[in-house]
């Protein structure tokens, strides 16, 4: 006979496998896989190894650019920036639909001749991640971009709260016109029975 520890243990690694089938543990798993991509990207980055990068990225980065394109881009790229000095994770993002994952990304770094700042999109392909698309930004250009999406946010849920607000209006002027027609009918009815 099983002591009840033990039992309790098989329940909890149980339960703990179970929750590994959730998207958020399949979402941890690609995140860190996702970003032992990004090291594996800089130290190719480093060593100009464009054709290794393209080869090892996603049928729909390679689908949509050329090879030569491709490296054409980041060689470019790298004659601006120069070698990875360092970087610094600055966000976690992902989206999944119907079974399909996007890990996203985004490093501050720092190179030879300045600073970036990166953003990665990987799609998990079974247990690996594969680059789907990459940006590289002037840090004004980065900060730019963020505070328009900011203010596009708070646009669409002022958007949201008035389109809410006029929602509640015409409920409460039509519940209004309801309760004044009530009346009117009641007084209608008063005033005939008074005759």
């Amino acid at each position: 006979m099983m002591s009840h520890s033990i039992v309790r243990a098989l329940h909890f690694a149980g339960l703990s496998l179970a929750l590994c089938f959730l998207p958020g543990c399949k979402v941890a798993k690609g995140t860190g896989v996702s970003e032992a991509k990004v090291t594996e990207f800089h130290a190719r980055w480093n060593a100009e190894e464009w054709k290794t990068i393209y080869d090892d990225s996603h049928v729909n980065l390679r689908t949509s650019e050329s090879e030569a394109k491709l490296v054409g881009v980041l060689s470019g790229l790298k004659k601006t920036y120069g070698t990875v000095q360092s970087t610094s994770k600055e966000s976690t993002g992902f989206s999944s639909d119907n079974g399909i994952t996007d890990i996203k990304l985004s490093y501050r770094t720092v190179y030879e001749h300045g600073e970036g700042v990166e953003k990665f999109v990987f799609r998990m392909s079974g247990e690996d991640a594969k680059l789907m698309s990459y940006e590289l930004m002037p840090p004004e250009e980065a900060a730019a971009r963020a505070k328009a999406a900011e203010e596009a946010r708070e646009a669409e849920q002022a958007a949201k709260e008035a389109a809410r607000e006029a929602e509640r209006a015409a409920r409460d002027a039509e519940r209004e016109a309801k309760k004044a027609a009530r009346e009117a009918e009641r007084a209608g009815k008063a005033a005939g029975s008074g005759n």
